[in-house]
């Protein structure tokens, strides 16, 4: 083990991928066995080991991922995580994919947490409105009849109660103008665009890889090899390019759960 505290022949980012790929293939295992009992995309770390992470991933997500890879693999991670800063001495603002990433600040979250609360008073209102006006059309419509001439209606059976009360619902389907036909043998890549500060939470192939407040005029690139799943505080701040289509917006307000896939773009 006291290798694992030392870089000796580590000159660049190509160096320490090989220190990763020797320490795995000490292990005996393949880049499928580390991927399963890490869960960590194949692609992310053949990044690491081949030294091209800073290509497809940013600063943060990167050293989150060496930091586990290395101590999956018994390597200190810390000695790890300092050689990788020591080659990126200028990583606080980095790039994704050449696009930039911003680390939400407390103004940012102040300003997401004002304009939810902007929604959710407005939905309040539109109930509130709905229901007083409900009701009053329910009085004036209804007709002054004298008490004597009312009829009793017999109540209907619980069978008949209970037929009425199914009622189907519609699975969800592809939104209209965001089809897509991407092949089975090809990944999924999403440009995820902001136009104004909005709340995002991310999930490529089941994984949770990103949950903080996007600021306006920023974007990130995302990959996957079957689905991308988006929680959005604002869906009309964001728009999505699936593959080069541009796919627009998804729609407005809070959407839990955009899911997108190679037939296009579903709201869940």
């Amino acid at each position: 083990m006291a290798d694992d505290h030392k870089f000796p022949s580590v000159l660049n980012m190509s160096g320490l991928g090989d220190r990763l790929r020797e320490a795995r293939d000490k292990k005996g295992l393949t880049i499928s066995q580390a991927q399963k009992e890490t869960h960590i995309q194949v692609n992310i770390l053949k990044s690491l080991e081949d030294g091209s992470c800073d290509s497809v991933l940013s600063a943060t997500y990167a050293k989150s991922f060496l930091r586990k890879y290395s101590e999956y693999l018994g390597l200190d991670s810390d000695v790890v995580l300092n050689e990788y800063k020591r080659l990126h001495p200028k990583t606080e603002t980095v790039i994704v994919n050449k696009i930039t990433e911003h680390t939400p600040s407390s103004a940012d979250i102040a300003g997401v947490i004002s304009v939810v609360r902007l929604i959710l008073v407005g939905v309040i209102v539109i109930i509130l409105m709905a229901l007083v006006g409900g009701k009053m059309m329910t009085v004036l419509k209804k007709p002054n009849i004298p008490q004597r001439a009312v009829a009793v209606k017999p109540k209907a059976s619980s069978s008949k109660i209970k037929s009425v009360k199914k009622v189907s619902r519609e699975p969800s389907v592809v939104k209209k103008g965001m089809e897509a036909s991407i092949p089975n043998n090809a990944q999924l890549k999403l440009l995820l665009k902001v136009n104004q500060n909005v709340l995002l939470r991310i999930k490529v192939d089941g994984a949770l890889i990103s949950d903080h407040v996007m600021t306006k005029g920023t974007a990130e690139v995302f990959t996957a090899d079957n689905a991308i799943n988006i929680y959005t505080a604002s869906g009309d701040s964001i728009e999505l390019i699936l593959n080069g289509k541009p796919m627009g917006s998804p729609g407005k307000g809070i959407l839990k759960n955009i899911e997108i896939t190679r037939s296009g773009v579903k709201i869940k």
